[in-house]
Order: structure tokens, then C-alpha cells, then sequence
């Protein structure tokens, strides 16, 4: 029964959207006959409502409740009485008992959505695991479609902004497409609390403007209305990660490659409620979705400013870059990608040097002869100009450790280049 009310449902909705009905036979997967009687069903007559002196204040005690479903009561009768209830406590219980319950079973019901109408994100703390060789944090990104369950999972190193556009962007390649809303809870890095008021955060703002979609928020102290993806996440906790810890993973690349393998056996599986798998559902909403073309995508690359030392470097997450000798004490840009790690450092919006940044914390260097020389040229010119004994030209650039000078000569190296 419940099932025929939400096909019921559905074609109402569809209808209304000015589908055809052989359209929304398609998408529903019922024949045309079925769609027609779904239409043509009249809902059932409720019966007659007795009125109560709290009738005029309905709406605004649905409103206190639906926002705190244990909102004081007394409060409450006070807040009425001062618009000018003149009932008692007991009929106030009871009708708050009626509109808690209504509130709890709209908060907890499994509503389902249209084709690419909703997805939902929401993060999976994944536990401690070696990655490169370093124990490390590790956090799982998961977007599922609303309509099929289709899931994208991706494992990252943290749950930083621009991680979470990035893995946006990898998700809407992955599903061809981009839903018309995503649903979150109130992570920081999507919803901010300004004075009671929540505002979306301005990097997701400008980023779903850019992509198609709405960004809608789950009500405070109510994530089940977003219980498809918790639902999911809880099935990723207690099936694929105590596989994978038995598995020789030993990479974040690793664990997203265990975790597409996994999600491609989920998808071949029926799901109970519809007796259908999530990859036949997801032809249907795939058609739908509104287009997206990865090379058009937003630039999500996080930025840092980092200062060029006196031995020609630049330092990030403990490791240490080259970069050209004429840029010593200048204060330079970094932008990189939170997945792919490919960095590029700017001076004034012009591109200086392109790599990909090594593991964090590893403590290496990335140290380029092209930079060895030309930090050896001009020390040769500034020792030259003072008079002092020239280097030996025989001598190879690379057993010159630049890096280790006198502190004095760097300075005075500084000044001379400022100069």
C-alpha cells in the first residue's frame, strides 16, 4: 500500500511537470494502464475537524516545534498567552503531542524523490591507516543520488573546503551530470551560522551558482532527513572498510580503487523496496540530470602564500620546492588541487613553476639542477662584485650545496638582489 501511495505520488508530480503519461510510465516502470489509474485515484475523505481555542496559534506552535521538537512548554503557553490564548495547559500538551509526532514522522519518513531531483552529501570519518608510509587520518566524501541510491565515494586526507568542491566535481564526472539540489548537514564548509541565521558558506555558494545546482540544508538536530546517505554511510562502515583493512591498501589511490570495485558489485544488487538495481534506476535518472562538462569545471585548487628562502625554496607541509634564483624573499602563490596534489606557484597571477607536491610530513625535498645553477651563477656574480675568489667553473653544479652558506652570505645575498 505504502508503495502504491508513492507511485501515486510520483506521477501526480510528473504530471504536474507536464510529462506525457507513456513518459511517466517509463520512468516509474509500470505500464501505461497503471499510470492511468494512478492518476484517476480521488484521495480518501478525512473527517471534519472540532474546533479548539488553540486553532488560531497552529501554525505558530508548528513552527516552535518543528525548529525544537522539545521546546518548553511553559514557555510556550506564556508566548501564546501574550497573543491572546486563553486555554490551559492540557489542551496545549495534547496538541503539541499531535504536532510532534507529525514532526518526528516527517523528519524520519523514507520520502522518495525524483529522478535527479536530490542527492546527498555528508562525510565518513574512515579511522587511522599508513598512507605512504605514514600513519594518517583518513575521511571518505560520499554523494548518493536520492532516486537510484547510486553512490560516489572518494577517501581523502581531510575535510577542508576545497577538498569538498573538488570531490563535487569528481562526483558529477563520475555520474555525467549534476541533480538539481544537494542536501547537507550542517558541516562548516557548507553551512554557516550567522546570529541564528544559516547562510550557505560563499565558496559553495559560487560553486553550485557555477555547476547548476541548490545547496539545501537538514534541519537542526535532524539528520534523518537526510537518512539516505547515513544509511549508506553506516553500510560503508560495516561492509567495504573491514574488508579493505584486510586488504594490502597501502595509498589513498589504493583504498578509491577497492572502494569502485566494491561500489560496482552494490550497484549489480537489488534493492528490496523496488526490486530493481541501482544501476536500472540510475539509466532513468541519468537522462535527466542537467549537463556537465569537466573542462568547464570551476577552479577549486586551494591557495597559500609561501616566501622564497635564501637557499631558493619554497617551503609546504614540511617538504621543500626549488624555484628560480630571482625570486629569493619574494612572497609567491600556490595553487593546488586537494586530490591530485598538481601545484602551481603564481607571482602576481603569472605561472612561475608547475609540480606535484610530495606526501605531507615526509620531510623531503624537490630540488631542481636548473635552480642549483642559477642560485650558483648569481652567488658567483655578488662574490665577484666584492672582490672575493671566483668558484672554480669545473666544479659540478649539483655537489654545490647551496643550502648550507654561511647565514652572512645569504643576508648580504638578499640585499644585493633587493637592490
Amino acid at each position: 500500500m505504502l508503495a502504491r501511495k508513492v507511485k501515486m505520488h510520483q506521477a501526480e508530480v510528473l504530471r504536474k511537470a507536464g510529462h506525457k503519461q507513456w513518459e511517466i510510465a517509463e520512468m516509474l516502470g509500470v505500464s501505461d494502464r497503471m499510470v492511468r489509474n494512478y492518476l484517476k485515484a480521488k484521495p480518501e475523505a478525512q473527517p471534519a475537524a472540532k474546533q479548539s481555542l488553540l486553532d488560531p496559534y497552529h501554525e505558530y506552535i508548528t513552527a516552535r516545534i518543528d525548529e525544537a521538537p522539545n521546546y518548553n512548554l511553559v514557555v510556550l503557553r506564556k508566548e501564546l498567552v501574550a497573543q491572546g490564548y486563553t486555554g490551559g495547559m492540557t489542551i496545549l500538551r495534547v496538541r503539541a503531542k499531535q504536532v510532534r509526532d507529525e514532526v518526528v514522522k516527517r523528519a524520519v519518513i523514507r520520502f522518495e524523490t525524483m529522478p535527479a531531483q536530490q542527492a546527498q552529501v555528508d562525510w565518513k570519518e574512515a579511522g587511522i591507516w599508513e598512507i605512504d608510509g605514514v600513519q594518517r587520518k583518513v575521511y571518505a566524501f560520499v554523494m548518493l543520488l536520492g532516486y537510484s541510491r547510486r553512490a560516489y565515494v572518494r577517501f581523502t586526507l581531510d575535510m577542508r573546503s576545497p577538498t569538498l568542491l573538488a570531490c563535487h566535481v569528481e562526483a558529477f564526472k563520475h555520474f555525467c551530470g549534476v541533480v538539481r539540489e544537494i542536501l547537507y548537514d550542517n558541516m562548516k564548509t557548507a553551512w554557516l551560522n550567522r546570529g541564528g541565521v544559516w547562510e550557505v558558506h560563499p565558496a559553495l555558494l559560487a560553486f553550485a551558482a557555477q555547476c547548476g545546482f541548490e545547496p539545501k540544508r537538514c534541519k537542526v538536530r535532524r539528520p534523518q532527513t537526510k537518512g539516505k546517505v547515513e544509511r549508506f554511510i553506516g553500510y560503508l562502515g560495516n561492509h567495504f572498510l573491514p574488508m579493505a583493512r584486510t586488504m594490502n591498501l597501502t595509498s589513498i589511490e589504493d583504498l578509491n580503487l577497492a572502494v569502485n570495485e566494491w561500489l560496482e558489485e552494490v550497484n549489480e544488487e537489488p534493492i528490496r523496496a523496488f526490486c530493481e538495481t541501482r544501476n536500472e534506476r540510475f539509466e532513468r535518472e541519468q537522462t535527466l540530470f542537467t549537463s556537465f562538462v569537466p573542462e568547464a569545471a570551476p577552479d577549486v585548487r586551494a591557495s597559500e602564500e609561501v616566501i622564497v628562502s635564501l637557499e631558493g625554496t619554497v617551503r609546504f607541509e614540511t617538504n621543500r620546492y626549488s624555484v628560480p634564483a630571482r625570486y629569493l624573499g619574494k612572497v609567491l602563490t600556490m595553487r593546488f588541487h586537494p586530490l591530485t596534489r598538481d601545484a602551481t606557484l603564481y607571482e602576481k597571477g603569472t605561472a612561475i613553476r608547475s609540480f606535484t607536491l610530495l606526501p605531507k610530513g615526509s620531510r623531503a625535498a624537490d630540488i631542481r639542477d636548473v635552480d642549483r645553477k642559477e642560485l650558483l651563477a648569481l652567488w658567483r656574480k655578488q662574490t665577484q662584485a666584492h672582490g672575493q675568489k671566483n668558484v672554480p667553473h669545473t666544479k659540478a653544479a649539483s655537489d654545490i650545496h647551496v643550502d648550507t652558506r654561511p647565514p652572512s652570505w645569504y643576508e648580504r645575498l638578499l640585499a644585493e638582489v633587493a637592490v
